[in-house]
């Protein structure tokens, strides 16, 4: 999904029309048209304009949902390779991989 169709997404999902959307936010019909249909270049701060408006979240925006699901799930996949990696090694490996990891995470 474009940025565009994620805007226009979002508007329709608020209830609001096009003409509305367009007046609050200090623009014309045709340009939020064009930002829409990806024929115009948003400016960061009417991103943060939509956002509000919309009341949805900047991410969400800028984002596409099946790319959001997709980083989640080779998350998800990588931490359960750990976790079958930690369960396979015996005591003493277990114990130097914890006491690293508190290492590590004393340093940050």
């Amino acid at each position: 999904m474009t940025f565009g169709e994620r805007l226009k997404k979002a508007r329709i999902d608020s209830g609001i029309n096009q003409a509305d959307a367009a007046k609050k936010l200090e623009m014309s019909r045709p340009t939020l048209s064009a930002i829409e249909a990806d024929k115009r270049q948003v400016l960061a701060s009417e991103i943060l304009q939509f956002a509000e408006l919309y009341n949805v979240s900047v991410l969400s925006l800028m984002s596409d949902e099946e790319s959001e699901q997709s980083v989640k799930k080779n998350q998800m996949t990588r931490l359960l390779q750990y976790q079958s990696a930690f369960q396979k090694m015996n005591e003493d490996k277990q114990k130097q991989v914890l006491k690293y990891m508190e290492q590590l995470q004393d340093e940050s």
